[in-house]
């Protein structure tokens, strides 16, 4: 009965909080990892993003890892935009960027899908999807899958 379960597409409770609590750790494992890179603008902003694509804030305690890393960022819900619907610093007017990260599928409980991403303009952005695979406890990058840039 189990196997029909599975098979079919249904997901058991304890499966549900062991991807739900996993989740938070690969967003924030991959946004650290994405924001490390050199480069990466002082006026950004942080988000997650869900498997229907919906952007949240990450808690405060995600803030203030990633401002201990000495990245400075602020949550999505504090950005603001312009005339033309581009991010901007709400206190300055200054043009901003979001950079995200989120799951998009669970292939297995050991296997998913993930993207990260920035969006910086009406023609200024990009995103990587890949696969992770979770070895010895740890998420790891196995396959880049594509990357867009615009």
């Amino acid at each position: 009965m189990s196997a029909a379960l599975l098979s079919s597409g249904c997901v058991t409770t304890p499966t549900q909080q062991y991807r739900a609590a996993e989740e938070q750790v690969i967003r924030e494992t991959v946004l650290l990892e994405y924001l490390a890179s050199p480069g990466t603008d002082p006026l950004i902003f942080v988000a997650f993003r869900d498997s229907n694509f919906n952007f949240s804030d990450p808690s405060d305690a995600v803030v203030a890892r990633i401002k201990a890393a000495g990245i400075s960022a602020q949550k999505l819900s504090e950005a603001g935009y312009d005339e033309h619907r581009n991010r901007i610093d709400k206190a300055s007017g200054k043009p901003a960027k979001l950079y995200y990260s989120g799951v998009v599928r669970w292939l297995n409980n050991s296997k998913i899908t993930v993207i990260h991403g920035v969006d910086c303009g009406s023609l200024c952005g990009g995103f990587a999807e890949f696969t992770m695979e979770k070895k010895n406890g740890k998420w790891t990058r196995t396959k880049t899958n594509r990357m867009i840039t615009i």
